[in-house]
């Protein structure tokens, strides 16, 4: 991969942005826990690419070659960002997580830049 996947990504040696991300998410997920027991937490993601003008669902990439489309909107009252027509995957700890980042990254286009 380019220098910006190890960063983000992280090698065998060190992890990268994202997989440390991931980690003080469940950290924090379990601190929540410890001090509200009873209280339940969901957690789903999405992997979206940006590419020129097309958006991508990485998850569902069968869905993305029949052309189906993935819309990033405004939310109404205060949502913040919407995306509609992306697959989301429940996720229950860090390994599932990394799980889906793995598959997404499989069907990520990659093309040369040219100088």
């Amino acid at each position: 991969g380019t220098s910006t996947d190890c960063l983000v990504e992280g090698d065998e040696e060190q992890m990268g942005v994202i997989p440390r991300a991931m980690e003080e998410i469940f950290q924090i997920i379990e601190e929540k826990k410890e001090s509200n027991p009873g209280a339940e937490f969901y957690l789903r993601v999405q992997f979206l690419e940006v590419y020129g003008e097309d958006i991508r669902d990485l998850l569902d990439p069968a869905g993305s070659a029949e052309g189906k489309t993935v819309i990033i909107r405004e939310g109404r009252n205060g949502e913040g960002v919407v995306v509609d027509g992306a697959r989301e995957e429940s996720v229950k700890s860090t390994q599932d997580m990394l799980g889906a980042l793995e598959r997404g990254a499989l069907c990520r286009t990659t093309g040369s830049t040219q100088m």
